[in-house]
């Protein structure tokens, strides 16, 4: 749409974590950062909302747990929900998927899958069994990305981390 993302700075931020998720129909421009995790950008063109999640991991486990939204497919059936009770069916969502890298690198072997492929594999499952398909699905590699999801455009900027910041951050105590 020929948008930049300083076109949003006067929009009020907001930084996802791991295992959170938002659905706003307030201009919101929200970021995250993703290594092995995946985000899922989700936007209704009709009813103008948005909402993301921040999954850490791909599935969650069968006996009760306190944090569903760390998982990819309860964080997405989640959303995918409270869309349809907003009366927004799921054809009519605009999807995109994000990380899932490799960020420990290393070469795969004997039938090892990473947690980031684990957590896009579980993903692009879950959306499939629910009908639908992500229009964007920037995922895998080695390097992390910086996601900022305008909320209520559906607009999605991505910056990929690169190694040597990442080095640098952790040599210095950072995240």
């Amino acid at each position: 749409m020929g948008r930049y993302l300083t076109d949003y700075e006067h929009l009020t931020g907001v930084h996802l974590h791991p295992g959170e998720l938002l659905m706003s129909s307030e201009p919101l421009r929200v970021t995250t950062i993703l290594g092995s995790c995946v985000a899922v950008c989700m936007f209704d063109p009709v009813g103008r909302n948005g909402a993301i999640c921040h999954a850490a991991l791909p599935n969650a486990p069968t006996v009760l747990h306190k944090d569903p939204f760390r998982y990819a497919d309860e964080a997405i059936l989640y959303l995918l929900e409270r869309y349809r009770r907003m009366g927004a069916p799921t054809s009519r969502l605009v999807i995109k998927l994000f990380g899932g890298a490799d960020v420990l690198g290393g070469k795969p072997r004997d039938g090892y899958v990473s947690i980031g492929r684990q957590n896009t594999m579980a993903t692009v499952e879950t959306l499939g069994w629910e009908g639908v398909r992500p229009t964007v699905n920037e995922t895998g590699g080695e390097s992390g990305r910086k996601v900022v999801f305008i909320s209520h455009t559906g607009d999605v900027f991505v910056k990929k981390l690169g190694k040597t910041a990442s080095r640098i951050a952790e040599t210095h105590g950072g995240s």
